[in-house]
């Protein structure tokens, strides 16, 4: 709602009062035109894929479709990548390796204070944890810059992390052969939640699915749990044998999960599976391509990448394609995100007079208008207190 202030406005004929509610009315219209194409408007951000892999392999995509090397910065192979939902992102890797990006095509290498393995990269509250695949380091930052270890190291692994929304973070890993689960109320302080049954099989993978958590692992492991604190957890049947190395939620109906040999599985509710094709699976399991990586857009498209370079994209989760790629470096992990931007002003033309005709020239011109428009017609009372109009 607009509030327009006329002067004396119960005395005033209706078709005086309309002329003069047009006219601030436009005024103020123009005013917010002005303000937008000056100063610029937000709007929504650049979409970007950014895909991790050995040697320091950074691939980037506007699309998911298309896909062109960046500069990393380092030689170590990376393993897990992330975006704070806003402008930055992180990857994490051997030897303590941190980068982080604001563009996803210029990285800069940060100091993590350690040494180890690094596996996952998560952004949540504020917060980046990055956990250690061969310590169980858990580090954190809040700006991808300065970095403190935040838990371990421990006696075994941590490969990935994930987040329920509403206050509870997990890491899962292994120790040797035996899945491992951490738990944690801020994303800082954490707590080891040893499994009621012994699960032999290692966790890479874990997501977060309506209320129930779903981790995936060697041997086609598949785990799901509704309160990962209590150390219960439940193995679900997944039909296969490939190690399974990552697994997403899209949000609403299903979730995915990929492996070794060309290993697709999708699911409606984490509980029940089914086996896709993905058209980089060897039937003897020897020269399939094995997928570590899946990430999900919710404009709608999945991005699965493995050995070899190896680019997979399904509208759907079922139907997928191979996509070029500029590498043959293995990738590792693969992430997306809209990165924040603002639609900037217009250049400043000159008019043939030498006058700026730009809109910085002309928003100047409105605001005098809007004040002397303020000195002329100020609120004033009538019997029934300020006499004004609301549109």
């Amino acid at each position: 709602m607009t509030a327009i202030f006329i002067k004396n406005a119960a005395s005033l004929s209706h078709t005086t009062l309309i002329s003069k509610v047009l006219k601030q009315s436009a005024l103020s219209l123009y005013v917010s035109i002005l303000v937008t194409l000056t100063l610029g408007s937000p709007m929504v951000g650049a979409l970007e894929w950014v895909a991790v892999g050995e040697n320091g392999t950074i691939l980037r995509s506007s699309d998911g479709i298309v896909w062109e090397a960046s500069n990393s910065g380092t030689p170590e192979t990376l393993r897990g990548v992330y975006f704070d939902g806003a402008t930055t992102w992180v990857a994490a890797g051997q030897n303590g390796t941190l980068v982080n990006s604001q563009d996803a095509a210029d990285w800069g290498l940060q100091v993590s204070g350690i040494a180890a393995q690094l596996w996952g990269a998560f952004f949540a509250d504020g917060q980046w944890i990055v956990t250690g695949g061969s310590q169980g380091y858990i580090l954190g930052s809040t700006n991808s810059t300065d970095w403190e270890v935040l838990d371990g190291p421990r006696s075994f692994s941590l490969y990935d992390i994930g987040y329920d929304g509403s206050g509870l973070y997990l890491a899962a890993g292994a120790d040797a052969s035996l899945a491992k689960v951490l738990t944690s109320s801020d994303g800082v302080m954490w707590e080891q939640n040893p499994l009621t049954s012994s699960i032999d099989k290692a966790l890479y993978g874990i997501a977060y699915v309506n209320g129930l958590w779903v981790g995936v692992g060697d041997g086609g492991t598949i785990l799901t749990s509704s309160d990962p604190s209590s150390g219960i957890w439940t193995v679900r049947s997944s039909n296969t044998t490939e190690p399974l190395r990552d697994v997403v939620f899209n949000g609403s109906d299903q979730v995915v999960a990929v492996g070794y040999n060309g290993t697709i599985l999708t699911s409606e509710d984490g509980i029940e599976w089914t086996a896709q094709i993905s058209g980089v699976a060897d039937e003897d399991g020897e020269d399939g391509e094995d997928l570590w990586g899946i990430e999900y857009d919710p404009a709608g498209l999945y991005v699965a990448v493995g050995t070899f370079g190896t680019i997979l994209t399904s509208n759907n989760g079922e139907d997928w394609v191979k996509r070029a790629s500029p590498s043959l470096q293995w990738l590792r992990d693969v992430a997306v995100g809209r990165i924040d931007e603002v639609n900037p002003p217009d250049p400043d033309p000159i008019s043939p007079t030498g006058i700026p005709t730009t809109p910085l020239w002309s928003i100047m011109l409105a605001i005098i208008a809007v004040l002397w428009n303020a000195r002329r017609y100020r609120q004033v009372k009538s019997l029934d207190g300020i006499d004004k109009l609301t549109l």
